[in-house]
C-alpha cells in the first residue's frame, strides 16, 4: 500500500522529537508551569491583553495540559478583551451549548485554523467531562471539513484535532471509526512532521486493533510507535504510551502469555485522570483470569468502576467491556446466575455483548439458545477477528452438545460443529489468537475435530504450549438455580430472622407455606441450613440487595 494513501502505514519520523513541534505539541512540564506562572503574573499586573495573547498563542497545549486553569482564567477574563476564538472557548468551557464556531465558508486560512482550535477544545473538553455523545456531534460535523484539507496544507494542530476525534470514538466503542480517524491523523501528522501525534496515533491504533483481535496489525503499529523518536522525559509521554502498553499486553494475553503481559502492565504509571482507564482495567482483569485468580480479576473491575463512577464508568465502551469481562469471570467462579444477570442488565446489542450472552447460555445449559446468537456474531458483516473466532467456537461446542440429544439430526449437527471449529482455527492459527479456545474445553474440542478434514490443524493449535499451560478458563457447565419470586422473598427475609413465624407475618402467609418454601429453597440450593442457603444464594446472586437503613 502506498504510504501517501489514507490507508497507508507510514514509517517513523527520524530526528523529529516533541521539542521540535509548535501548535500540536503538549508542553513539557517545566514549560507549561513557566507559561502559567508568567500569565498569572501578567494578569496580576492588570495587563489582560498580554495575558490573553499568551494564552491564545498556546491555547491548544494549555487546554490539553492545564484544563482547569484555563477554565478559571477565562471565567475572570474581561469580555471586551476576548477575540472571537477565546470568546467561543470561554462560553463553551463555562457551560455554553456545544454548537461552537460555525465552519468558515470562505478561504480565510486564519478563520479555518481558529475553527479547528475550537473543534479541538470542544471535543477534548466534552470527552473529559464524559459527555461523549455531545462530543461525537461536534466531531461528526467537523470530520468532512478536516478530511478535505490537502496534505500540503495540513498543520500539526489539525492532525492533533483528528487524533482526539479518534480517541473519542475509541472511548465510545466505535472501533472502525476510531481506526479510520487515527489513520487519517497519522497521515496528517507525518506530513506535518508532528512526532508526538504520529506516536500517539500509532499507540492508539495498536490498541484498537488489539481490541479487535487483529494481532498482526496491532504489532505493525507497535513497531511504528517504537520507531518514532520521542523525548522520554516529555511531560505527556506517560499518557501517550498507555495505548501502546495496553495494546502490547492484550496481544500477549490473546496469545496466553501472562508473564509478558504482566511485565508490560507493570510499566504503566498510576494516573487517576487517565482516559483509557477502562482498557487498563480490562487488561489487568483478563490477566488475573488467565492466571486463574478470579477474585483478583473481579476486584480490579470493581475498583476501577468505583474510581471512575463520577466520570465515564457509565458511558461509551466502559460499561460494555466491564460487563463482558465480569461475566466471563463470574462463569469461571461458577456464578452463572450472576453472569446472566450482568448481561441482561447491559443495554447493548454489540457483537462482543452478544458473543458473551451466547457463551453464558452455553455454559449454563442452554446450547439451543447459544447457537443462533453465536451464528449472528460469527457471520455478521462487521465482526472482529476476536469476536468471530469466539463465536465460531461457541457455535461449534453448542452444536456438538445438541447432537447428543438430536436423534436423527445428530450427524448433521456434528458436521456443522466440525466445520465451525475448523473455520475458527483457520482464522486464529496464523496470528496465534489462542484466548477463545481457552474459554472452551480441550477434550470437547478434540472430540469435535475427530478425524475430519481440519482435525490436524485443530490438534496443532490445541497442542500449543501456551494453551496447554493455561487450561480451560471456564468450567464446561455451571448449574443455574431458578427460584420463584416467593422463594426469593422468603430467602431474603431469612437474612434478618430465624423465625418462620416472623417471615410468615411479614409476607402475609401461613407458617406452613413458609416451611414448604424453605424446604424448596434448601433442595434447589443443595443445602441443609439457613446459613448455607444464604451463603450460596449470595454467591449465585439470588438475593436482592438489602435495603439501606
Amino acid at each position: 500500500m502506498n504510504p501517501q494513501e489514507p490507508g497507508g502505514v507510514l514509517p517513523y519520523l527520524p530526528g523529529v522529537t516533541e521539542r521540535d513541534e509548535v501548535m500540536g505539541v503538549p508542553l513539557r512540564a517545566d514549560r507549561a508551569a513557566e507559561l502559567v506562572e508568567r500569565i498569572d503574573a501578567v494578569v496580576a499586573a492588570g495587563d489582560w491583553p498580554s495575558a490573553l495573547g499568551l494564552l491564545r498563542e498556546n491555547l491548544v497545549a494549555l487546554v490539553t495540559d492545564r484544563f482547569s486553569w484555563v477554565r478559571a482564567l477565562l471565567a475572570q477574563a474581561p469580555a471586551a478583551e476576548l477575540d472571537p476564538v477565546l470568546r467561543l472557548v470561554q462560553g463553551f468551557l463555562l457551560g455554553a451549548p456545544a454548537d461552537g464556531a460555525p465552519m468558515p465558508t470562505d478561504d480565510d486560512r486564519a478563520a479555518f485554523e481558529a475553527w479547528v482550535t475550537t473543534v479541538f477544545i470542544q471535543v477534548v473538553a466534552l470527552r473529559w467531562l464524559g459527555r461523549l455523545d455531545e462530543a461525537e456531534e461536534v466531531a461528526r460535523g467537523a470530520v468532512p471539513a478536516l478530511s478535505g484539507v490537502e496534505l500540503a496544507d495540513v498543520t500539526d494542530g489539525l492532525a492533533l484535532t483528528r487524533l482526539h476525534i479518534g480517541i473519542l470514538r475509541l472511548l465510545r466503542g466505535d472501533l472502525d471509526a476510531a481506526i479510520e480517524d487515527l489513520r487519517a491523523a497519522h497521515l496528517m501528522a507525518f506530513h506535518a512532521r508532528s512526532a508526538f501525534v504520529v506516536r500517539n496515533c500509532a499507540g492508539d491504533l495498536a490498541l484498537a486493533h488489539a481490541l479487535r483481535g487483529e494481532l498482526t496489525e496491532a504489532e505493525r503499529w507497535l513497531e511504528i510507535f517504537d520507531g518514532t523518536d520521542f523525548d522520554p522525559e516529555g511531560h505527556f509521554e506517560r499518557y501517550v504510551r498507555v495505548g501502546a502498553l495496553v495494546a502490547r499486553a492484550l496481544v500477549a494475553l490473546h496469545r496466553l502469555r501472562p508473564q509478558e503481559a504482566q511485565e508490560t502492565l507493570d510499566r504503566l504509571d498510576a494516573s487517576p485522570g487517565e482516559e483509557l482507564w477502562v482498557f487498563v482495567a480490562v487488561a489487568r482483569a483478563l490477566l488475573a483470569h488467565v492466571r486463574g485468580d478470579v477474585v483478583a480479576g473481579l476486584a480490579v473491575l470493581e475498583q476501577a468502576q468505583v474510581a471512575h463512577r463520577a466520570s465515564t464508568a457509565a458511558v461509551g465502551i466502559a460499561p460494555r467491556l466491564l460487563t463482558v469481562v465480569r461475566a466471563d469471570l463470574l462463569l469461571a467462579a461458577g456464578q452463572g446466575v450472576r453472569a446472566r444477570a450482568e448481561l441482561a442488565e447491559l443495554e447493548d446489542a454489540s457483537d462482543v455483548a452478544e458473543l458473551h450472552r451466547s457463551r453464558v447460555a452455553l455454559v449454563t445449559g442452554d446450547p439451543a439458545a447459544a447457537v443462533p446468537v453465536a451464528d449472528a456474531v460469527a457471520w455478521g458483516p462487521a465482526a472482529s477477528a476476536l469476536n468471530r473466532v469466539g463465536a465460531l467456537v461457541v457455535g461449534a461446542v453448542a452444536r456438538w452438545r445438541l447432537a447428543g440429544t438430536a436423534g436423527g439430526d445428530a450427524a448433521d449437527l456434528r458436521a456443522q460443529a466440525h466445520r465451525a471449529l475448523g473455520e475458527a482455527v483457520a482464522l486464529a492459527a496464523p496470528t496465534r489468537l489462542l484466548l477463545p479456545f481457552a474459554l472452551a474445553q480441550r477434550d470437547e474440542l478434540l472430540a469435535i475435530a475427530g478425524d475430519g478434514p481440519s482435525a490436524a490443524a485443530v490438534r496443532r493449535l490445541l497442542d500449543d504450549p501456551a494453551l496447554l499451560a493455561v487450561g480451560p478458563l471456564v468450567p464446561p457447565r455451571v448449574e443455574v438455580v431458578e427460584l420463584s419470586e416467593r422463594e426469593r422473598a422468603v430467602l431474603a427475609e431469612l437474612r434478618t430472622t430465624h423465625s418462620v413465624e416472623v417471615v410468615a407475618k411479614r409476607l402475609f402467609v401461613s407458617t406452613n407455606t413458609v416451611k414448604t418454601q424453605v424446604r424448596n429453597v434448601y433442595r434447589k440450593l443443595g443445602v441443609h441450613s439457613r446459613e448455607q442457603a444464604l451463603a450460596r444464594a449470595h454467591r449465585e446472586g439470588l438475593l436482592p440487595a438489602p435495603e439501606e437503613g
